[in-house]
């Protein structure tokens, strides 16, 4: 964790809002806000594949096509459901009573059937995956959980703190800078509290563009 930091201009304290965050009621967190926009990409994805197929087995016309357009169908509305649906609880509940389906038996499939069978198998799995991952506890559960989180976070961020001082005050000691040093050290050369240094103003002035190879990284 304190790698994923040690280059960041604000250093450990880039930790401290995501630890603050567990303090927000369960509705305000952006951690179920995140949970939230995963899921309904998901079901919104999911929803437009079903109507993709639904589509593609009515045109095809094919034997017994009823029974998948029919499965489909009420997958379509339950995802429909879930999209009305805002609050963390409320998807929740409707997940947690949700009974998952059995595949239509045909023999003999079409290729708009066999299609079919792949997307429902894939959302299946999908489905079943996200909730044990992300809908694990309940509404009530998490208002408890929250305040307990938030303590072990804080607890976490002020330990990261009290290492990077003895850390730093260490590499100063005996001389050494890391990359990690070199990125963070160049970013406060340039700006500081959101604004541009005067090193910044001086090289703006000089330098009409900035060609950065291998930007990605």
């Amino acid at each position: 964790l304190y790698k994923k930091t040690e280059s960041l201009p604000e250093g450990v304290e880039a930790l401290a809002p995501l630890a603050d965050a567990y303090a927000n009621p369960v509705g305000e967190s952006p951690a179920v806000a995140y949970i939230l926009g995963r899921a309904d990409e998901m079901f919104s994805a999911f929803r437009d594949a079903f109507r993709i197929a639904v589509r593609a087995l009515t045109e095809e016309g094919a034997e017994k096509s009823e029974k998948y357009i029919a499965l489909l169908s009420a997958q379509m509305f339950f995802l429909d459901v879930l999209l009305s649906v805002y609050t963390y609880g409320e998807k929740a509940n409707r997940l947690a009573q949700h009974a998952f389906f059995r595949l239509p038996v045909v023999k003999e499939k079409s290729d708009e059937q066999e299609n079919a069978v792949h997307l429902l198998d894939a959302y299946k799995k999908d489905m079943k995956d996200f909730s044990s991952v992300f809908f694990t506890y309940t509404e009530d559960e998490l208002t408890a959980l929250f305040p307990k989180l938030h303590r072990i976070l804080n607890t976490l961020v002020y330990v990261l703190r009290r290492f990077d001082e003895n850390y730093r005050a260490e590499k100063r000691r005996i001389g050494i800078c890391e990359y990690s040093d070199l990125e963070r050290y160049a970013y406060l050369c340039l700006r500081k509290d959101g604004k541009k240094t005067p090193m910044a103003e001086s090289l703006a002035a000089r330098y009409v563009a900035v060609y950065i190879d291998e930007y990605q990284d």
